[in-house]
């Protein structure tokens, strides 16, 4: 084996390695946080309810044309 294919099968391990931890320490994160879902709580009584009347029709055109800054 030259050096080139053990540099290549070196790199090849720490793409592993990393892939494998990212993976691990999603599936971790997403264990923990299943208990603390949150919820959002419309309360009609109060003076502007969130009803989504901005995104509908014309509206949505305008943000569709509006650039991203």
């Amino acid at each position: 084996m030259n050096k080139t294919n053990k540099i290549l099968w070196f790199v090849i391990a720490l793409l592993v390695i990393l892939n494998l931890a990212t993976i691990g320490t999603i599936f971790y994160h997403n264990r923990q946080s299943k208990d603390d879902n949150q919820a959002i709580v419309l309360d009609e009584n109060r003076p502007n309810p969130l009803t989504g009347r901005l995104f509908s029709g014309k509206r949505t055109a305008i943000f569709n044309t509006l650039p991203m800054i």
